[in-house]
């Protein structure tokens, strides 16, 4: 079943919590349930990046017929060659949006790789807006990325995305977005070391070491006001260690919260996570590299391509070079 549902195995839920966190901290927040936010907090509408056009996009054949599936990802921890690497979808879905028949795009697309052994841990996020993909059928996902997974299927999302990076990608995990409050509150909170000033009409989160509850963590997740979705992304990042170890510092009752949600979609067994949840606590020595691949240096184009609207087009050799040198390093 491509997309199984973890609701079994009690003794074992503390893991697929983190497994949670994962997904759920690299969200793009961008349409939660009012339920799920403070009552400041509104819906804001579809970003504007700053950076302008540099050129116009090489002119790329539209395929008339959707690139065909490609074979799923085989199910189950990887590591034959070493590494373990997830990609982790965030869908912007929700139950209000899906009542309405919103929603659905994976805003957040993230990939997590680590060794067996919890070292070289290394987060890969792509932008929303990254068209042009090459497809293993040798077609060409000439629409944004976050439409590839709900079109497509995750399976075909991870094989398109493997493909982009140059590695392979051994799972996915796939969640909405209506429990990330929930999720940080269970574990205590998150501390997040803001650099600089975030406000704006939902909250106001100052400089420093920050000790942020469920809301204050979403307002954090999805603040662009003054900046943009790369940095956003990386404030993502940044919330996905803060509560693995929030995880691992306190006493979370997981089993309890993941039995609240509904959500996640996956092809991991739990077969797979007695040695998950080893490297999950290995990771927590490791210092994690981190990358967004935006412009300039990972794009050939960024901007309004017609009727697509603004799109990211990947400079393929740039971030295959990138991905192969963090995952080489020690």
């Amino acid at each position: 079943m491509a997309g199984r549902w973890l609701r079994s195995d009690r003794s074992r839920w503390w893991i697929v919590g983190a497994v949670l966190g994962v997904a759920l901290l690299l969200l793009t927040w961008r349409a939660l349930t009012p339920s799920a936010i403070p009552a400041a907090i509104t819906p804001s509408t579809s970003p504007t990046p700053t950076e302008r056009p540099t050129a116009s996009p090489t002119p790329r054949p539209t395929p008339t017929d959707s690139p065909s599936p490609s074979p799923s990802p085989t199910p189950g921890a990887g590591f034959e060659d070493g590494r373990l690497t997830v990609l982790v979808l965030g869908s912007d879905s929700s139950a209000q949006r899906a009542a309405v028949g919103a929603g659905g795009l994976t805003d957040g697309i993230t990939v997590v790789s680590v060794r067996e052994d919890g070292t070289g841990l290394t987060i890969i996020s792509l932008p929303r807006d990254t068209s042009d993909v090459p497809m293993p059928d040798g077609g060409i996902w000439t629409g944004k990325l976050n439409a590839l997974a709900p079109t497509l299927g995750a399976e075909v999302a991870a094989d398109a995305i493997g493909l982009l990076l140059g590695v392979q990608i051994d799972n996915y995990v796939q969640i909405d977005m209506d429990d990330l409050v929930r999720i940080v509150d269970a574990v205590g909170g998150v501390s997040i070391d803001v650099p600089s000033r975030l406000a704006d009409s939902s909250c106001v989160i100052e400089p420093g070491v920050n000790q942020l509850n469920g809301s204050l963590a979403l307002c954090y997740a999805r603040h662009r006001q003054t900046d943009d979705d790369y940095a956003r992304a990386g404030r993502h990042q940044l919330l996905l260690l803060a509560i693995r170890d929030a995880m691992f510092t306190n006493e979370v009752d997981v089993a309890s919260l993941v039995a609240s949600l509904g959500s996640l979609q996956t092809n991991l067994s739990l077969d797979d996570l007695d040695s998950l949840a080893e490297v999950a606590a290995q990771s927590q020595g490791a210092e994690a590299q981190r990358v967004v691949l935006g412009p300039p240096d990972y794009t050939l184009f960024v901007g309004i391509a017609g009727e697509r609207g603004w799109i990211s087009t990947p400079n393929v050799a740039a971030i295959q070079s990138r991905v192969a040198e963090l995952l080489a390093a020690d």
